[in-house]
């Protein structure tokens, strides 16, 4: 299935919206998704030696606990970089030469406020080959669109929640992914998903603070092939070749 409507991002919008600090103090849903990036993360390989990019627009300085030493942080809120060292610049425009970096981590959904084919063209571009891709989004093939008819669809337009507000992005399907990323040469090698059973509760009509709850149930989802991937939001792991 397809949709060629996209979002066309609003960098200044964007920018004023994740200066206030407010933003910052996540709701239950967006902390369950942090600690779950994080726990995720923790399975990328670094290579010996490589700096890490980070190029979290929505997330903002955050270290994840991986070689906070090593890393770029890219970023389109100054604020958010004053204690690292980083970049104020958009995903879709890294201001890095090309193959400069051994891994680069692009989380927050970043993706889903951009061009998602110019997004994944950039992490190809710096990242060295051998290098790894860390690659988390907003994803179309997930049970929250039981019943919107949107789902699996290639690029979805959508309006979300986020911290009590309402946000619109475009959702990607995880094989429009997949397939971006392989005409950039990134091979993706491991794939997960998580909000499963939470995305299922609130196409039931849960209110997003009790859907969250239903996380919690996403090993046992995890199971059944056909939930496996079923998540709202997705995690890929890729090599560049």
């Amino acid at each position: 299935m397809r949709s060629q409507e996209t979002i066309t991002p609003d960098y200044q919008s964007t920018r004023e919206f994740y200066e206030h600090e407010s933003v910052w103090r996540y709701d239950f849903w967006h902390a369950i998704t942090r600690r779950r990036i994080r726990r995720l993360l923790s399975r990328l390989y670094i290579p010996s030696g490589s700096h890490v990019l980070i190029s979290n627009i929505g997330s903002g300085g955050e270290t994840y606990d991986l070689l906070p030493e090593k890393q770029i942080h890219v970023d389109l809120v100054v604020s958010r970089l004053i204690a690292q060292r980083g970049i104020v610049s958009d995903a879709m425009q890294l201001p890095l030469k090309s193959e400069c970096v051994g891994a680069a981590i692009c989380v927050g959904s970043v993706v889903n406020h951009c061009d998602a084919e110019r997004v994944i063209s950039e992490l190809a571009r710096v990242v060295r080959s051998g290098g790894t891709i860390a690659l988390e989004f907003d994803s179309s093939d997930g049970l929250h669109h039981l019943r919107t008819g949107l789902r699996g669809t290639d690029a979805a337009v959508v309006q979300t929640f986020y911290n009590g507000t309402t946000v619109g992005l475009t959702e990607y399907s995880v094989q429009h992914i997949i397939n971006i990323a392989q005409r950039v040469g990134i091979h993706v090698y491991a794939r997960d998903s998580f909000h499963i059973l939470s995305a299922a509760g609130l196409a039931l009509g849960l209110p997003p603070p009790l859907a969250a709850l239903m996380a919690a149930l996403d090993p046992v989802a995890q199971r059944f092939p056909k939930l496996q991937l079923a998540g709202s939001n997705v995690m890929l792991f890729g090599s560049r070749s």
